[in-house]
């Protein structure tokens, strides 16, 4: 299945003998190869005549299966219950006092604590606010690094680093990842209007770094972190760009200036005269939301890219592999461009087939060519 073979793995999964496998876990796996199908409502049969509650790992993939088919709250809560086994979000930061659990709110004071990656800490950002409406002080608990860039955030007492936890006084917390299911907020009642701005400071450096005489600046951003254990499967290849970048005709070249956050560091960075790299420049989040805010378009992976460009507003095409991660897994179809649940900018194109990427990056070609060109 990490190799994207999944017509092996299936042959190997039915050559499997017990005690090896037992029936349920052979089960389970069966479920799992049929998700990264895209076979959403096969998976979800699978799964349930094979699901154990008291195993993390089935609670997470369940999760991310029952969102395939539109289930969203039980997701959600399955999400949640999986947490502390280190398969989603963060582990529980703090002992010291209460996880909030719905509880009057009114005088009291909330701290709501990021996790996950970049990507998930800007996505899941927006769901601080509505906690002054219910009378809390909120202390946002984060990495220092994003403290420019979340003060904007309209609810927000006081920003606190993530370390100094332990410090802070609170009647309540909360994992960031877990807001939207304890704010009771059905998929269709995420706010989805961009809520970040890139910080006046770094602006200056980025008017003056992008300059482009062409009508169309698109920012590629085709890499996620590798220590996430999906990477692989989420970021393209170097043959994978140089693919992409060929789907455009002399003619259009003519219309785009390409850019990249990617140096010759990383895997799969193209020296082609096509693309202006700015990985010099990019060295904080804040030189991050600097950068895309000054494309016309943005071409990303399901990455920290893609959500800060999505919270700034920015038209994004979204490349999702087939059962991506999960914000962006909800109901997926591949027969058209999606919307997002989380971004009214984003239109998601996801991969027919797990593993191969050329036909959605035809379709990227395509979308760009009618929409943008």
């Amino acid at each position: 299945m990490k190799a994207t073979d999944l017509d092996r793995a299936e042959r190997m999964l039915q050559e499997a003998q017990s005690p090896e496998l037992s029936t349920e876990e052979k089960l389970f796996f069966k479920a799992l190869i049929e998700a990264h199908r895209g076979n959403s409502l096969k998976a979800k049969e699978f799964a349930q005549r094979s699901f154990k509650v008291e195993n993390p790992v089935h609670r997470f993939y369940m999760a991310r299966i029952l969102l395939g088919v539109g289930e969203w709250e039980k997701a959600l809560e399955l999400f949640d219950s999986s947490r502390g086994f280190g398969v989603y979000g963060g582990a529980l930061l703090t002992q010291k006092r209460p996880l909030w659990n719905g509880e009057d709110l009114e005088g009291k004071v909330l701290l709501v604590a990021s996790e996950g990656g970049l990507g998930d800490v800007i996505c899941f950002s927006r769901f601080v606010s509505p906690f002054e409406k219910l009378g809390a002080r909120v202390l946002l608990a984060t990495d220092g690094q994003l403290f420019p860039l979340f003060r904007q955030l309209p609810g927000v007492s006081a920003q606190v680093d993530l370390k100094g936890i332990e410090f802070c006084d609170f009647d309540f917390w909360l994992p960031l990842m877990s807001a939207p299911r304890l704010l009771k907020m059905g998929p269709h009642q995420i706010p989805r209007k961009p809520f970040l701005t890139a910080p006046e400071e770094v602006l200056p450096k980025w008017r003056s770094l992008v300059r482009s005489s062409k009508p169309l600046k698109v920012a590629l951003c085709t890499l996620g972190r590798e220590e996430f254990a999906e990477d692989h499967l989420r970021s393209l290849k170097q043959k994978d760009v140089e693919f992409f970048l060929n789907l455009f005709s002399e003619e259009e070249l003519q219309r785009i200036d390409f850019f990249t956050m990617n140096g010759p560091s990383q895997k799969n960075f193209l020296n082609d005269s096509r693309i202006q790299s700015f990985y010099p420049h990019i060295s904080t989040p804040m030189d991050l939301a600097g950068f895309l805010s000054q494309m016309d378009l943005v071409v990303s992976v399901d990455s920290g890219p893609a959500h800060m460009a999505g919270a700034l507003g920015r038209p994004t095409l979204l490349l999702n592999r087939v059962m991506g991660w999960w914000t962006f897994g909800y109901m997926p179809r591949t027969s058209s461009p999606q919307e997002s649940l989380f971004y009214e900018s984003f239109e998601i194109l996801h991969q027919k087939v797990w593993g191969e990427w050329k036909e959605t990056l035809q379709r990227a070609h395509q979308r760009i060519r009618d929409q943008w060109i």
